[in-house]
């Protein structure tokens, strides 16, 4: 029995040695983060020009304090990266025809970034800023809405400009 009791002595011990150099010294005590930076997996950099085309895309997601979102729509982005489109949004269940008009940019390591302002029936309603990924050489994007208080996510993907 005492020697049971001595290794659970020397295990505890061990535990306390550990706790306290990582208390003592933060320092070491640093978590690798590995930041995902997704490519588009041809292994090419992508361009503004060459994300240019007709797109089609979903998102959905929440505001919170006020409920879901959804919408379905689809733009044309030219090569300078201006997008202008339409889209069917539903939120808490009211339907709206809206069009989208705005800029995106598209870097070399294929991450994006864009400023959509949204109009109904001609009248501004809201911007949207959004940061995204190219993936599948391009074909397909995936990005999130960066407005506090929202949790919405897009996928798109290209439905012409760009070889399948």
């Amino acid at each position: 029995m005492s020697r049971e009791l001595r290794r659970i002595g020397i295990f505890a011990s061990a535990i306390t040695l550990l706790l306290a150099g990582y208390v003592m010294r933060p320092e070491l005590n640093q978590i690798t983060r590995a930041h995902a930076i997704v490519r588009a997996d041809d292994g090419g950099a992508c361009t503004q020009a060459g994300a240019a085309g007709r797109w089609g895309y979903s998102y959905s997601g929440t505001i919170v304090g006020f409920g879901p979102v959804a919408s379905v729509g689809n733009f044309v982005q030219d090569t300078g990266g201006n997008v202008n489109g339409t889209q069917t949004r539903s939120f808490v269940g009211n339907i709206a025809q809206e069009t989208i008009k705005g800029i995106v940019i598209v870097r070399t390591d294929c991450t994006t970034t864009g400023t959509i302002n949204v109009y109904q029936n001609g009248v501004f309603q809201r911007t949207a800023e959004l940061d995204g990924v190219l993936v599948d050489r391009g074909r397909g994007l995936r990005a999130i809405f960066k407005t506090a208080g929202t949790v919405i996510t897009i996928d798109g993907r290209t439905t012409s400009g760009q070889e399948d």
